[in-house]
C-alpha cells in the first residue's frame, strides 16, 4: 500500500488482513525477505536479530505512548508492561470492617424484640436450665468468654475459594492492528 509508511501499525475494522498488511500478532518474520521492514522496527519485539524479527504482538494489549510520564517509570518501545489478570490478596485490599446486625429475644414467655444489644451482653445466648425454669443470661457482652461457640459460617471470608486470578482491562472492542510490511521508506528528520 503506497499510502503507508513500512512498520506503520494501523487499526482496521476488516474481517481480514489486507495485502502488504501482518497482524500484529508477535509473529517470526525472515530477516532476509524482509529487510526493510527490519531495517525500521529491528529486534525490539523480539526475534534473533540475524535471522529472524518478531513483528509487535497487540493480542490483548493497549497501545501505550513511550517515555515517562509523571510519576511513571519509563515506558520504552516494545517492553511489555501490566498483566491481563489479577490476584488481590489482603493486603491489597482497602481497609474496611464488616458489621453484624441482630436482634435479641425478649425474657422467656414474653417473646418480644429489643433493639440495640448493650455493650455488656453477649452475641450466643445461653441459658440455664434449673428445677424452677430456664434463666436467661445476656445475650451480648463485651468481655469473657463466650458460652457458644457460633457455626463457622457465621463469620468469614465471603467469595470464592482459593482466590482466582480476574481479568483487570477495562471495557474493549476488538479490532485488527495490523502493520505495513512494503510501504514508502520512512526517512529519519537530518
Amino acid at each position: 500500500m503506497a499510502d503507508s509508511f513500512t512498520g506503520e501499525v494501523r487499526i482496521l475494522p476488516y474481517t481480514y488482513t489486507p495485502m502488504d498488511w501482518a497482524l500484529c500478532n508477535g509473529q517470526q518474520m525472515p530477516i532476509n525477505q524482509y529487510q526493510a521492514l527490519y531495517a525500521v522496527i529491528g529486534a525490539a519485539y523480539g526475534g534473533d536479530g540475524q535471522n529472524y524479527f518478531n513483528l509487535p504482538n497487540l493480542q490483548g494489549q493497549v497501545p501505550m505512548g513511550t517515555g515517562t510520564g509523571p510519576g511513571l517509570t519509563p515506558r520504552l518501545i516494545g517492553k511489555r508492561v501490566g498483566a491481563e489478570t489479577v490476584t488481590l490478596t489482603t493486603g491489597e485490599m482497602a481497609a474496611h470492617t464488616h458489621t453484624v446486625t441482630t436482634k435479641t429475644v425478649g425474657p422467656a414467655g414474653f417473646g418480644s424484640m429489643l433493639g440495640t444489644p448493650a455493650s455488656d451482653s453477649w452475641l450466643a445466648r445461653p441459658v440455664s436450665i434449673s428445677a424452677s425454669g430456664n434463666v436467661p443470661y445476656s445475650a451480648y457482652t463485651a468481655s469473657g468468654v463466650p458460652d457458644v461457640t457460633l457455626a463457622a459460617q457465621t463469620f468469614g471470608a465471603a467469595g470464592g475459594a482459593p482466590v482466582q486470578p480476574h481479568e483487570n482491562r477495562q471495557p474493549y472492542l476488538p479490532l485488527r492492528f495490523c502493520i505495513s510490511l512494503n510501504g514508502n521508506f520512512p526517512v529519519r528528520p537530518a
